[in-house]
């Protein structure tokens, strides 16, 4: 798609041609995220916004890594390096494998 001129009303609204809308898959009440990045307006919708959120982890993180799992495990750690009696509270909270 060409680019269009908009103009921006007196209350700063901008209205986006049906075709831009169409173009990118805008309902009515989508909510989108606005930044301004090297000079430009960007408009994203928010699922936009986390597919790019996904794949910039993506780029970073080895294939089935788990996150989550490292975080909690780095937070034990921390705990038990700062303080013996938070560890032993930690110890009892968890629950145990069965074997």
């Amino acid at each position: 798609m060409q680019g269009l001129t908009v103009r921006v009303d007196k209350l700063g609204r901008i209205l986006l041609p049906a075709g831009v809308r169409k173009a990118a898959g805008l309902e009515p009440d989508t909510r989108l995220i606005v930044r301004v990045h090297a000079g430009r307006i960007e408009l994203m919708t928010l699922a936009g916004a986390v597919r790019m959120a996904q794949s910039i982890v993506r780029r970073h993180v080895k294939p089935g890594a788990r996150l989550a799992d490292e975080l909690l495990a780095a937070r034990r750690a921390d705990v038990r390096r700062q303080s013996p009696e938070a560890a032993q509270r930690e110890r009892r909270r968890r629950p145990r494998a069965r074997a």
